[in-house]
């Protein structure tokens, strides 16, 4: 017989507990180990954690549970611009033609705004209402609203972690390579530096 599920043996309070003290004793680890304090979220889905993790900043927690009802009333009162990807002129747009000023009232008007904007914004915002993260991929990764995106792009960032150093020398190096990085980028996408 297959292996079964962790949801087939423990209660999920029981997982969802573990899961809240696994997190508080990462954040702690952090503390520890940087004398930096960080905030996180933990929800089902990365853009639900995401909203998350800004909830109780700058030193907490927030768990959305996995339930629809959950996720609805976590996602439904938040303003559009908590949503990763809906930036300044998105929010004007969507406030402006359609009044729409939180998730909910995004999720009451979804029929004119699937069919007054591009499909793969379309499809973003529709997945963003249900506080659902996953798109469509294409080959080299990328989903829908990304290939949209990049041809809008005003901007461009990526995260790092790194080690904790003392060193200034180290530091600049890294710089160094991370400027030469963003060169490198910018060039790819026929951007200027």
């Amino acid at each position: 017989p297959p292996a079964k599920k962790i949801h087939e043996i423990l209660p999920l309070s029981t997982i969802h507990d573990a899961a809240r003290n696994l997190l508080r004793t990462i954040r702690q680890h952090v503390e520890n180990v940087t004398g930096l304090t960080c905030s996180a979220g933990l929800a089902s889905n990365f853009l639900l954690a995401k909203i998350a993790s800004d909830m109780n900043k700058p030193n907490g927690q927030y768990f959305v549970g996995p339930s629809e009802t959950q996720i609805l009333d976590f996602v439904n009162p938040l303003p559009l611009r908590k949503v990763n990807g809906v930036g300044r002129v998105m929010e004007k747009t969507l406030r402006a033609a359609f009044g729409i000023e939180t998730v909910k009232d995004l999720y009451e008007k979804r029929a004119e705004v699937y069919f007054s904007f591009r499909k793969a914004s379309a499809a973003f915002l529709m997945r963003a209402c249900i506080g659902y993260a996953e798109g469509m991929m294409h080959h080299g990764g990328e989903t829908d609203a990304e290939r949209e995106e990049a041809l809008h792009r005003k901007g461009i960032s990526h995260e790092r972690t790194f080690s904790p150093t003392t060193s200034w020398s180290d530091m600049c190096t890294r710089l160094e390579g991370i400027t030469l990085g963003l060169v490198r980028d910018l060039r790819e996408r026929n951007l200027r530096p």
